[in-house]
């Protein structure tokens, strides 16, 4: 087939997020919301949480029906559906409800590997959370970290990350560098109230330190 190409067009960019209206930004090849608040940020954080934690029963279409039905607004909200929650869904029957709970519950019980690379993290996919676990030990030493990463004073030219210590002690990490230590550290202190239900809901066992 022969024809002619339509002609080019500029792409339209849009400046806000068509979900919540907050402005957009530019992070490299992508558009994005940094709003966690946002229903498309959950819905994308749900799916991940669940492939992740490999809950194939949770697919982006019931991730979609369990937000914008108001019965999961955080991965948190997961741990409090029921047999009556989901019920309520279209097209959803008691044995595909029972397997979905069934997958729930299994994952009850985690690593501080597997929950730090199911939060979806910015960038940090499960070989860095498998190293800041492995090398942190703890959620609650993970957390203290995200209480003092501002107690150094900045220095005279104003990089006070370098000098700080909860960024000094992430770095001492082979492949870490301050960028990304940073990122870990801003990511959990975004996510804390999730984290903070997350831990009451959950197992979550400590990784023994390497030496």
């Amino acid at each position: 087939f022969v024809g002619k190409l339509p002609p080019k067009e500029a792409i339209s960019v849009p400046d806000n997020c068509p979900k919540c209206d907050n402005e957009l930004v530019v992070d490299g090849a992508f558009i994005k919301c940094l709003d966690l608040s946002c229903g498309a940020r959950q819905v994308h954080s749900l799916i991940y949480w669940c492939r992740a934690l490999e809950m194939d029963g949770i697919g982006v279409k019931l991730a979609e029906q369990l937000s914008e039905s108001g019965l999961v607004d955080s991965i948190a909200d997961l741990y409090n559906l029921d047999m009556e929650n989901l019920l309520t869904l279209e097209r959803m029957a008691e044995k595909s409800a029972s397997n979905v709970l069934a997958e729930i519950e299994a994952t009850r019980s985690l690593t501080l590997t597997q929950f730090l690379a199911a939060l979806g993290l910015p960038k940090i996919g499960p070989e860095l959370a498998e190293a800041f676990a492995e090398n942190v030990g703890s959620l609650a030493s993970l957390m203290q970290l995200v209480e003092n990463r501002n107690d150094s004073p900045a220095t005279d030219d104003g990089n006070q990350a370098k000098y700080n210590n909860a960024i000094t002690s992430l770095i001492e990490i082979d492949g870490v560098g301050s960028t990304v230590a940073e990122r870990l550290l801003n990511g959990l202190a975004q996510r804390k109230e999730v984290i903070t239900r997350l831990n009451e809901q959950l197992i979550i066992s400590d990784v023994e330190k390497r030496v």
